[in-house]
């Protein structure tokens, strides 16, 4: 099955793209005025991210569930676990991740289409599909959701749904 990913990027590696990301939202959240806690959170998900590129993969995620519970509500945290579990397969923990993400920032639509993907990497179509609906919904022009949501309604057999899905996808300017 061909999976188009929010998690796939072209050119640097992926858990690079999303350290830049991390940094991002991190940085962000400092500038507009947040706690200690808050900056405690950031340089404990900058220690996780620096000990997964280094291949530690269990301290990273100690790090990161710390960042969570020194800033509660802190989704760089919840975005850097949930992206290191679907770098090592653990879905269900991704699953669990963006899931917390979501709740805590439900603006923003990539964690949801993440989730998705996350689901559909894990085999879980219903719950995939279910979740790019509600992207597509929202966003009805969100190519990747509607290549992903016509991938699993062909591996279902539904050819008309993929088509229909399929054609938007590649019409769709990103």
């Amino acid at each position: 099955m061909c999976i188009r990913s929010p998690h796939q990027q072209d050119g640097p590696g992926v858990f690079q793209v999303r350290l830049v990301l991390s940094f991002a939202l991190a940085f962000s959240l400092t500038v507009t005025g947040c706690a200690p806690s808050t900056a405690e959170a950031e340089r404990l998900v900058q220690s996780g991210l620096t000990a997964a590129e280094a291949g530690d993969t269990d301290r990273a995620f100690e790090l990161f569930a710390q960042a969570a519970m020194s800033s509660p509500r802190y989704v760089p945290a919840a975005i850097a676990a949930a992206e290191l579990a679907v770098d090592t397969g653990d879905y269900a923990k991704a699953d669990e991740q963006f899931t917390l993400a979501i709740a805590w920032d439900p603006a923003t639509l990539l964690w949801l289409e993440k989730r998705a993907a996350a689901r559909q990497l894990a085999g879980q179509i219903e719950a995939s599909l279910a979740d790019y609906n509600e992207v597509i919904a929202r966003d009805p022009d969100n190519a990747t959701a509607r290549y992903n949501r016509g991938a699993l309604a062909a591996q279902r057999g539904d050819r008309r749904a993929a088509i229909a899905d399929l054609e938007r996808a590649f019409r769709t300017p990103r």
